[in-house]
């Protein structure tokens, strides 16, 4: 049930989707264009690091297209290239901005990036969800209690055969690299035959948003990222919108705690602390965070 009877949640979803396609609208038109690429000096990965004059013109445009809403419902603002202003914290919601999420495939001019948007409130749950893949214009949309849904159809885990299935395992490229990559690997190919899948299959091109999608897309799999003591895990934009999507669609969405996402901690726009993990099964998130704890 909707807790913010005095938030019409349907009204402001159709602005997050105005926003979000005429953001893709402008990404389509720049797909093939030179791109100043541009540096942040606070970045903790490659793909973090990179931003381009792209990112800065889409979240103008979704800044724009959610202007109304914000003058109306008073609603406050946390967008990835402008963190620093946020007034997320005096907001009873506030409007959680990805502009362009997977940076590193849009440069590569390949599938994986996405333009991602949420309503999400104070004690830090998604209330509304948006995220639009503009290469194949496909819009994902949730509002808390009501469903997800992929261009207006309903979305949800098809309950599939496991024996006949994959687990489709999506990461960051950033985790190929990492000294636990090969100890993970070996585990999921252990939690793949217990479970009993086909073998695993690893996707790692696309950004946070669409590899989150991907755990649906994919039917059964998984996207995590371990806690880490340094700063990063990726943000709260990374996230917002997918968590409820994912949710919304039936999957687990959980940090390594095994607690519903926090996307409001005062004291830093970073998911390390808590850790992301989105599941297509209470079983594999099981599998998951048991390894992790025997660590």
């Amino acid at each position: 049930m909707n807790r913010y009877q005095h938030i019409d949640l349907k009204y402001l979803s159709k602005f997050a989707i105005q926003a979000a396609q005429r953001a893709g609208d402008y990404l389509s038109t720049r797909q093939f264009s030179e791109v100043e690429i541009l540096h942040k000096e606070d970045a903790n990965s490659k793909a973090s690091e990179l931003f381009t004059e792209i990112d800065l013109q889409c979240q103008k445009i979704i800044l724009e297209a959610l202007q109304p809403t914000i003058q109306s419902y008073d609603i406050g603002i946390l967008a990835e290239e402008s963190a620093s202003e946020s007034n997320r914290l005096d907001k009873e919601v506030f409007w959680v901005i990805d502009p362009l999420d997977g940076t590193l495939p849009f440069l590569d001019r390949i599938s994986g990036y996405a333009i991602s948007i949420a309503l999400v409130n104070s004690n830090g749950a998604p209330l509304i969800g948006v995220v639009y893949e503009p290469i194949l214009s496909t819009l994902y949309t949730a509002i808390e209690g009501q469903g997800a849904f992929r261009n207006g159809a309903p979305l949800s885990f098809e309950k599939t055969s496991l024996s006949q299935s994959f687990l489709h395992w999506h990461m960051d490229r950033s985790f190929l690299s990492s000294d636990s990559f090969v100890a993970w690997r070996s585990q999921m190919k252990k939690v793949a035959t217990e479970m009993g899948y086909k073998g695993v299959h690893i996707h790692s091109a696309s950004g946070a948003v669409m590899h989150a999608i991907g755990v649906v897309e994919s039917n059964h799999g998984c996207y995590f990222k371990v806690p880490k003591i340094k700063s990063g895990g990726g943000s709260i934009w990374d996230f917002a919108a997918t968590a409820l999507i994912v949710k919304e669609a039936g999957g687990i969405v959980v940090n390594f705690e095994g607690s519903s996402l926090y996307l409001n901690d005062p004291t830093t726009t970073f998911m390390n602390c808590q850790g992301v993990l989105f599941a297509s099964s209470v079983a594999l998130k099981e599998y998951i965070l048991s390894h992790y704890r025997s660590l």
